[in-house]
């Protein structure tokens, strides 16, 4: 019964989800998605991700106090890959450009480092560009003028962000003597760029994921981000909706 419950209330909110998301300024849509997640918290759920990433996490990450990195963060509950963990004891470093998100994961996880910044391969100031639905926010134009053209939502604008590279990110506030279990990276299109702005002697994850509509399994050597992890001394270990996950060899 409860679970028939569920099913009809996320109908109804879904729809009116739909209905308002095209027409309700961006700063208040995460407000919205944490409204839907405070109705529905008496239902038990057993993964927070989009996919069910977080459960092969739980399955490859097995301590209670690990460290993650999240880049691209959009929400802290909603579509996230690290909840499930921060709800296990976890920390971690997450990184947003919107201020909207940001405000969100300090109310959520004020115990996180939460930074309201873009990564890049070296430190500037970029053009962040904004929709009415924030998972579509991006550094990237090309991806701007391929969804201005999409229907069901609506270009908000533009703002000036600054970024750095994720080695100095991780240089300034990772913890001494902690390792990172794992490297989340929804970048919107520029994954590689926050891929190639680590530092991949010093810092090597257990686990990475990245965010990859473009991938083929058929011909996995075609994707950018598979080839430069594999060099890296990396293995995919699964394929789940848009998500490439990555297991460092040896572990």
């Amino acid at each position: 019964m409860e679970n028939i419950k569920f099913m009809v209330y996320n109908k109804i909110f879904n729809f009116l989800e739909k209905t308002f998301k095209s027409i309700i300024p961006d700063k208040y849509f995460p407000w919205l998605i944490d409204i839907k997640n405070n109705c529905f918290r008496r239902f038990k759920k057993s993964y927070y991700s989009q996919f069910g990433e977080d459960i092969v996490l739980t399955k490859l990450l097995k301590e209670n106090r690990g460290f993650y990195v999240d880049v691209g963060a959009y929400h802290p509950k909603h579509f996230s890959n690290t909840y499930l963990l921060f709800k296990k004891g976890w920390k971690g470093i997450n990184i947003d450009p919107s201020i909207y998100t940001i405000k969100l994961f300090k109310k959520y996880r004020k115990h996180d480092v939460n930074l309201q910044i873009g990564i890049s391969e070296v430190p500037n100031t970029g053009v962040f560009y904004m929709f009415s639905h924030p998972n579509w926010n991006t550094f990237s134009k090309e991806k701007v003028e391929e969804w201005k053209n999409k229907s069901g939502t609506h270009y908000l604008g533009e703002q000036q962000i600054q970024c750095l590279p994720l080695r100095e990110v991780l240089n300034k506030y990772m913890p001494t003597n902690r390792e990172i279990g794992l490297l989340n990276i929804d970048a919107e299109g520029l994954d590689m760029e926050v891929l190639q702005s680590n530092d991949w002697i010093k810092y090597l994850p257990k686990v990475v994921i990245v965010e990859c509509a473009s991938f083929d399994l058929a011909h996995p050597e075609q994707s950018p981000v598979y080839s430069f992890l594999l060099a890296k001394n990396y293995r995919l270990y699964s394929f789940l909706g848009l998500s490439l996950i990555f297991v460092k060899n040896g572990k």
